[in-house]
């Protein structure tokens, strides 16, 4: 399946993680000379599956919504984030929003904005088996298009994790989101440039005088 490509007066903006997985990833290489494509790519598509899923769990859940987690495995981890839940203060404000700017022409859809222990704040549920560095990247760049978008400054982000495996632990690492971070991604953007869109799956978003709004 193709890629979706989102265009704005009819210019293609990247993703964030597209932007961010143009740094070398030497480990990933080599992974994939041990193992193979075939295999890995197996794997990928497994732990996106499971990814997917943690999402839309952790989205219920933070509405204070009962879930049917559909595999055991689901469910520990379902488990995992609702102690973490109940010992923190929690508030949503967006879930699953779609966000852009138009300043560095760039998109990407966030997973939480709301308040944690009453401070407004970006969070990433995630489902890998570690916390990375350039997770705060990601936590920056869409809290900046969501500033650009509404005016709201978030000055914290959070990254979430929960492990894919018993005993499901969970871990968190706050990133504070200033100028360093933000310059770091946009030489990011600076490097990828503009790429050539193939035209399939294209989502046209429409802007006002050049604005434009939150999606």
């Amino acid at each position: 399946m193709a890629h979706r490509h989102f265009h704005i007066d009819d210019v293609c903006y990247p993703s964030v993680t597209t932007i961010i997985n143009i740094k070398p990833k030497p480990w990933l290489d080599k992974w994939r000379e041990k193992h193979g494509d075939a295999f890995c790519d197996a794997v990928v598509k497994e732990a996106n599956t499971v990814g997917t899923e943690f999402h839309s769990i952790a989205e219920h859940l933070v509405n204070r919504v009962n879930v049917a987690p559909s595999t055991p495995q689901l469910a520990g981890m379902a488990a995992s984030l609702k102690v973490w839940l109940s010992q923190h203060q929690i508030i949503p404000e967006v879930q699953e929003h779609a966000v852009y700017s138009v300043v560095h022409q760039y998109q990407g859809t966030l997973d939480f904005i709301g308040t944690l222990n009453g401070i407004l704040v970006v969070i990433d549920w995630k489902s890998s088996n570690t916390i990375y560095e350039d997770m705060g990247l990601q936590l920056v760049a869409y809290a900046r298009a969501f500033e650009e978008r509404t005016g709201l400054k978030i000055k914290t982000g959070w990254i979430v994790q929960v492990s894919k495996k018993p005993p499901y632990k969970l871990a968190t690492r706050e990133f504070k989101l200033g100028k360093r971070l933000f310059k770091e991604f946009l030489a990011l953007r600076e490097e990828y440039g503009t790429k050539e869109c193939d035209g399939l799956e294209v989502v046209n978003l429409f802007t006002e005088g050049g604005k434009g709004g939150s999606i």
